[in-house]
């Protein structure tokens, strides 16, 4: 998925499933991602090691 503004660097991911199950994956691997988000700048679904904010 290609950023809409151009900007984003991060690994982007299409949709929260596909996020969620790549953030599995990670933590079996031990790795320090905590959380996915979706992008307001380029649309797309990253994960951050920083913990998710209370609703």
């Amino acid at each position: 998925m290609e950023p809409v503004n151009g900007e984003c660097t991060k690994k982007a991911y299409e949709s929260r499933l596909e996020a969620r199950t790549a953030l599995l994956l990670m933590w079996k691997k031990g790795r320090p991602e905590r959380a996915s988000y979706r992008c307001s700048d380029c649309g797309a679904w990253h994960l951050t090691k920083k913990r998710r904010r209370a609703p």
